[in-house]
């Protein structure tokens, strides 16, 4: 027979897009592993994926296509030091367009200060400027000698090393990110 419909909760479809490659397992690492405690999981159907060309039309028709499909999409890009005017150009060249078209879809941005590197720098307490990946290798530099330098793709590996209390605290992009995971 069929179970009790008050007790079937059906799952919420959350796209997240990231523009970068190594992004891409890293959010699900970070989701599966360490976020499971501050977001019910089991809730969640979870489909993460690579921007298409972040300042191209591909992306806009990625967005339509996706945010069709899914109860939100919440799009993660690297503010580069000008987190508020990466956000206005995203919103007004793509987001607004899409948001037009498809009137109910529910789309969030979530624009980092500089990188997505800066949660791991913030976690490990490593000090840095313009681009927290250069301060990720000078940081593995010394700790591990010249021969090991951070690569994007040590981006997924390092999902472990996340202090996420530390993260909540610090960082206004990743309260962001939770906030919009959760509602």
């Amino acid at each position: 027979m069929g179970q009790d419909s008050s007790r079937v909760r059906a799952r919420r479809k959350i796209t997240l897009l990231t523009e970068d490659r190594y992004g891409v397992e890293f959010l699900k690492r970070l989701i599966h592993s360490k976020l499971a405690g501050l977001i019910d999981v089991r809730s969640v159907s979870l489909n993460v994926q690579r921007i298409a060309g972040l300042c191209s039309l591909k992306f806009t028709r990625q967005l339509t296509l996706l945010a069709s499909m899914s109860d939100k999409t919440i799009i993660i890009v690297d503010g580069n030091g000008q987190p508020n005017k990466v956000y206005e150009s995203i919103y007004e060249k793509h987001v607004k367009q899409v948001e037009k078209r498809l009137r109910n879809v529910r789309i969030a941005m979530v624009v980092l200060d500089k990188e997505i590197e800066e949660w791991v720098c913030l976690s490990l307490n490593i000090k840095y400027g313009h681009k927290p990946s250069e301060a990720l290798n000078e940081y593995l530099r010394r700790k591990h000698g010249a021969r090991l330098r951070y690569e994007k793709y040590m981006l997924p590996d390092f999902t472990d090393k996340l202090d996420i209390q530390k993260l909540i605290k610090l960082s206004r992009s990743f309260r962001k990110f939770i906030h919009e995971l959760k509602n």
